[in-house]
Formats: structure tokens, C-alpha cells, sequence
């Protein structure tokens, strides 16, 4: 016994605390720019998180930056344009914690919307950039010619439990012989939840776009095929759509559930912003198992993080109705583009 004693004392004496002192990570941007035909470019900018920092009530609201000074300029015959963004637009579109940098209020018209801002259009390069707390940051991306779907419809999922889970189709004519970077989006404009309690539809809505896919098409170059748009779930395809349906509530009786709407970006880019957005699809996927390690993204960003993207983008608004084909594109407003 004694002899167990002293072994337990032995062991329990060469003990010793170790704090690790980790450095603290350094306030860094990160970048979430954008700029496509016809619209104002935004901004959106955050501060990046260290890995071990303390996460609370406050560190999404704070997050968010609304100090920095940014300007996008282009040349064109010697000539350089350059405009301003601000936040004046974030109180408008009613974003209660998002911070969005755009032009100022009276430079367009963001109540209706249309696409009539002729600072962006297709072809030209455009300058990025960022002074915050005495650092620069500077990006440039280009805006590349758009590639439209063929058509979009919408069919009975095959592998639906309910006759009103759809899936939504679409078929598109690849360019050959050139490099096209293809990125989607996607989000519900209209959708209704039931409120079995007290036996009501809610009707709501996403604000903003969610990341479907993005990729190139070099094993693809030149063809025509099909291929599935699935619905997201927190930035994970899940598959099916809603048609019009009626669901049962707690007391017994029947709700109408109404249709889901689905607006479709379908997108050109860059090389340098399909890298960037290729690794955020793959980080998502990486994300569900957890032996992966984290990646780290490619970044057209100097002196930051993120990515300043110039979009060619087709839309598409796609009402779940069953054997529904659609040809025509969708004339978007500020508030779809982002």
C-alpha cells in the first residue's frame, strides 16, 4: 500500500500546468464584392474570426464593417470612371445586422430597381478598392459575356414521398472552344409555412441568394445536357421543390400550402472568382465530414480576404407548377441580385 502511495505521489507531483499563449489573429477583411450589368456594384465587409476566439451575442452584429472608404473605378479610352460606395442603401432594403456598401441613394433609383446603371457593363475591367484603418485593399475582376440556359422546367420528383415534391430541370448549350466558368444561385421568393397551431399558411421569403454550384466546363466544353437544379438547405442541395399542396393541422382540419417561387442566377465569371467560389462549394462539402481539414480558399483579394466577382448572369423565375416549361429570362431588381 505504501508502495502504491508513493507511485501516486510521484506521478501527481511532476504535473505542471502549460498555458499556451496563442496569438491574438489579426483584424483582416474579408470581402464580398460584386458587380454585374445593368446594376450598382456591392460591397459587403467583414472582419476576419480567430480560431479560438470568443464567440457570442455580439460577434455577428460586430462583424459587419461600416468604416471603410471604397471606391470601383474602370478605364476605358484613357478615360477612368470612379464612384463611391457608401451604406446609405442598408436602412432601405430593411437588412436589420448586414452592412451593404452600394452607390448613394440619389445615383439610382433602388425602389424600382431596374437594370439602367450604365457604370457596369459587359466587358470591361473593374477596380476594387478598400482604406480601412490605414490599409488598402485592392481587387479587379472583369465582367465576362453571359451563356443563358436553353429552358428550365419543372416534373414530378422521381424520388419524391408526396406527388407535390417537384424537381426543377434544365438544359443548357456549352460555347466551345473557349474557357465558360459557370456559378448558380438560388433562392425561394415565395414560400408558405404551415402554422399547424393555428391551421394558417405564412407566407415568407429569402433575402438573400444562396450558392448552388459553380465550376468550369472543360470536360464539358462545347456540349448540350440536362442537369437538375436541387433546392438548398442551409447551403446544401436536399432536392425537392413544393407545388401546391394542403397540409393538416393540429386540430384536424386542412391548410392550402401555395406554391414555391424560385428565382435562378445562372452565371459567368472569371477564372480567378470561379476558384474562389469553386473552393466555397467544395468547403461545404468538406464541412459534413468531420476528418476533413479546413481549406483554404483562393482569393482575388490583395491585402485581404474574399472575392470581387464580376457576374454575367441570366435569371430565371420558376413557379413550381408540375410539366411547366420556362424559355424566357427574368428582368431582376436590386433587391434579386443579391
Amino acid at each position: 500500500m505504501k508502495r502504491i502511495l508513493f507511485i501516486i505521489i510521484l506521478f501527481t507531483s511532476c504535473q505542471e500546468e502549460i498555458t499556451l499563449e496563442l496569438d491574438q489573429a489579426r483584424d483582416k477583411l474579408v470581402v464580398e464584392g460584386s458587380i454585374e450589368p445593368g446594376f450598382p456594384p456591392y460591397v459587403i465587409l467583414t472582419k476576419n474570426q480567430g480560431y479560438f476566439s470568443k464567440i457570442d451575442t455580439n460577434t455577428y452584429s460586430n462583424l459587419f464593417v461600416k468604416d471603410a472608404i471604397i471606391t470601383v473605378s474602370y478605364t476605358e479610352n484613357n478615360v477612368t470612371e470612379v464612384i463611391e460606395l457608401t451604406t446609405e442603401v442598408t436602412d432601405l432594403l430593411g437588412s436589420d445586422t448586414i452592412v451593404i456598401y452600394t452607390v448613394k441613394l440619389d445615383e439610382y433609383d433602388f425602389i424600382n430597381g431596374l437594370d439602367n446603371y450604365n457604370f457596369s457593363k459587359i466587358g470591361r475591367t473593374y477596380n476594387l478598392n478598400i482604406y480601412w484603418r490605414g490599409d488598402s485593399i485592392t481587387a479587379q475582376t472583369t465582367i465576362p459575356e453571359p451563356t443563358p440556359l436553353d429552358s428550365i422546367w419543372v416534373e414530378k420528383s422521381e424520388f419524391g414521398e408526396f406527388d407535390f415534391e417537384s424537381e426543377i430541370r434544365a438544359w443548357y448549350s456549352d460555347p466551345a472552344g473557349i474557357q465558360n466558368n459557370l456559378l448558380t444561385k438560388t433562392k425561394l421568393v415565395s414560400y408558405s409555412e404551415n402554422d399547424s397551431s393555428e391551421c394558417r399558411s405564412i407566407e415568407k421569403e429569402d433575402f438573400f441568394l444562396q450558392l448552388l454550384d459553380c465550376g468550369t466546363d472543360i470536360l464539358i466544353d462545347g456540349e448540350s445536357f440536362e442537369f437538375p437544379i436541387p433546392k438548398l438547405d442551409n447551403g446544401f442541395p436536399i432536392g425537392n421543390y413544393r407545388a401546391t399542396h394542403y397540409e393538416e393541422c393540429e386540430n384536424g382540419d386542412s391548410v392550402l400550402i401555395n406554391k414555391e417561387i424560385v428565382l435562378i442566377k445562372f452565371c459567368q465569371i472569371n477564372e480567378e472568382s470561379m476558384r474562389f467560389w469553386r473552393g466555397v462549394v467544395r468547403q461545404a462539402g468538406f464541412n459534413s465530414n468531420p476528418f476533413t481539414e479546413p481549406l483554404n480558399l483562393p482569393s482575388n483579394i490583395d491585402g485581404g480576404l474574399g472575392v470581387w466577382t464580376g457576374f454575367s448572369p441570366t435569371y430565371y423565375k420558376v413557379p413550381i407548377v408540375q410539366d411547366t416549361t420556362i424559355f424566357y429570362q427574368y428582368d431582376p431588381k436590386f433587391e434579386d441580385i443579391l
